[in-house]
Order: structure tokens, then sequence, then C-alpha cells
């Protein structure tokens, strides 16, 4: 908090970039989930410190590990996109993984499009089925189009599967959102 007090200039202290660096990496070090987002975010986009790529990935894993599900979907669209790191669909579901397993919702659409496009993971139109499902009761969509488009996609989804997968699925849902409750 300090950290960032000082690269902004607010809570009464002046602004200084070296300052906020230096605070930042103290609280990184110590395991502070936060501040290791905000170091990376500040390798990430010179914020402070110049543009340094790999510090970026190397906080924003560490972060994430830590539990930051934000640093995890940030790694996941860097490797979704090659953004900073070379493209690799098998990390960038990794990261998205770890996010929606922590409840974001539009890492829980990533993860849905991926098994049931097979990107970076086995083709599974089940785990797709239970992901859109994720996506459908959880946290309210940014809107009533999204929701829509949801639920055409689970609905496109369910036409596929058997009976029996659309309970496994719906069972996998279930387990799924118990797991992240406790």
């Amino acid at each position: 908090m300090l950290g960032a007090a000082y690269i902004s200039g607010n809570l009464g202290v002046p602004q200084d970039s070296a300052q906020g660096i230096a605070w930042t990496i103290k609280a990184a070090d110590k395991g502070d989930s936060d501040a290791e987002f905000r170091l990376a975010f500040y390798y990430d986009n010179g914020v402070g410190v110049d543009i340094d790529e790999a510090s970026a990935e190397a906080w924003y894993v560490r972060s994430a590990n830590d539990g930051n599900a934000t640093s995890a979907d940030i790694l996941g669209q860097k490797y979704d996109q090659g953004n900073g790191v070379l493209k690799d669909p098998a990390k960038s579901f990794h990261w998205y993984l770890k996010a929606a397993e922590a409840g974001l919702p539009d890492a829980e659409k990533k993860v849905a499009e991926a098994y049931a496009g097979g990107r970076g993971v086995a083709l599974d139109e089940v785990s797709a089925y239970a992901w859109t499902k994720i996506g459908l009761v959880g946290p309210a969509l940014s809107s009533s189009e999204d929701r829509d488009a949801e639920l055409l996609a689970l609905n496109a989804l369910k036409a596929r599967l058997t009976p029996q997968q659309v309970s496994q699925g719906d069972a996998l849902a279930a387990q799924l959102m118990q797991a992240h409750k406790g």
C-alpha cells in the first residue's frame, strides 16, 4: 500500500517512483500477492521502472501462484495473444483455468472456449458445457447480450451432448462450484 502511495503521490506522501518501487519490492518479497501483482504491472507498463517483460512475467507468475486470480488471468491473456511471451495455448489454458477456479467470469468463459475448441487442452465438450454453465450461474454477466450469448453457447453444446453427458456436465459444474465456495 505504501509503495502504491509513493508511485501515485497519494495518502499524504510525495510522488516518488524510486521509493514506491522499493516499498513494493519489500512487500512482494514477503509474499504479498497484491504487491507482486503491482510490481508485475509496473514492469509490464513502465510505471516507475523501465518496461521489462521478463520481470513482469516472473512477478505475475509469483503473484498468481500466491493466489492472485487477476495475475493468472493476465498470464492467460499474455500466452493466448503472445503479448510479451511466446504464444502458448497450453500455458494460456493453465493460467485461465487457475483464474477460472478462483471465480473470474472472463476466465471461466475462456476455459469453456478452450475445452470446446481443443485449444491448449484436449477437446472436451462435457467440460466446456460445465464451464459455460458456471459462467451463467456465477457473478452477473456484464450485459443481457452477454447472458444471451452464453445461453446460446450452452444450448449449442447441450444439443451435441447425450443425456448422460449433460448429466455429467451438470455434476461437474456443481462439483466445481462447490469447490470454489470452500
